[in-house]
């Protein structure tokens, strides 16, 4: 495992199977191990964090989302997903709300746009939009929200581009944002949908 450490990504789906058994404290215990012997491994992090902040222990699934960003050299999940995670906690669910550092993890998740899903990157500009409302900085609410629309409903390469995520491919047609689930009520105007 020295010589290999991505070997113990092998682990991984057995954490992920202990959560559907409802087995929390085996999947945390698998998720430290790996998290310990290979430290770089991002998704060791990124998977405990989540398991740690559906539990509500906000603070320690901080700690792992802020070591899977110092530590994290290589997985699945990019720093754009930690530092999103990282804002949604300081915005949402840390009990005196930093809206402030959370605008801080949204930029910053937004600037290294490495996510894993686009729907991160939707959800992204739309919680960093929020937090300028809640602020009382309109003009920059609406420039955050727009930022959405174009990624969520605009089809084409030059769209995916811009976002470097690889859009989804319906009937021949490479159309950003066709793999999400349901319809999109705030597309408006003459874009393809």
């Amino acid at each position: 495992w020295q010589r290999s450490p991505l070997a113990l990504a092998e682990f991984l789906p057995f954490a992920a199977y202990a959560r559907t058994q409802e087995r929390p404290l085996f999947a945390q215990q698998i998720y430290e191990l790996v998290g310990s012997l290979a430290p770089g491994l991002r998704d060791a992090w990124y998977l405990q964090g989540d398991l740690l902040a559906a539990e509500g222990a906000y603070s320690l699934a901080l700690e792992s989302f802020e070591t899977g960003v110092a530590q994290g050299e290589y997985g699945r999940f990019g720093k754009s997903d930690f530092y999103f995670r990282i804002g949604e906690i300081y915005a949402l669910y840390w009990p005196q709300p930093d809206l402030e550092t959370a605008q801080t993890m949204y930029a910053l998740a937004i600037s290294n746009n490495d996510f894993q899903e686009v729907n991160s990157l939707i959800r992204t500009h739309f919680l960093l939009g929020e937090a300028y409302r809640i602020l009382d900085q309109p003009v920059e609410a609406i420039a955050e929200y727009e930022q959405r629309v174009p990624i969520h409903c605009r089809g084409g390469a030059a769209a995916a581009a811009s976002h470097h995520h690889k859009p989804a491919r319906k009937g021949g047609v490479q159309r950003f944002g066709d793999d999400l689930p349901g319809k999109r009520p705030f597309c408006r105007g003459s874009h393809p949908v």
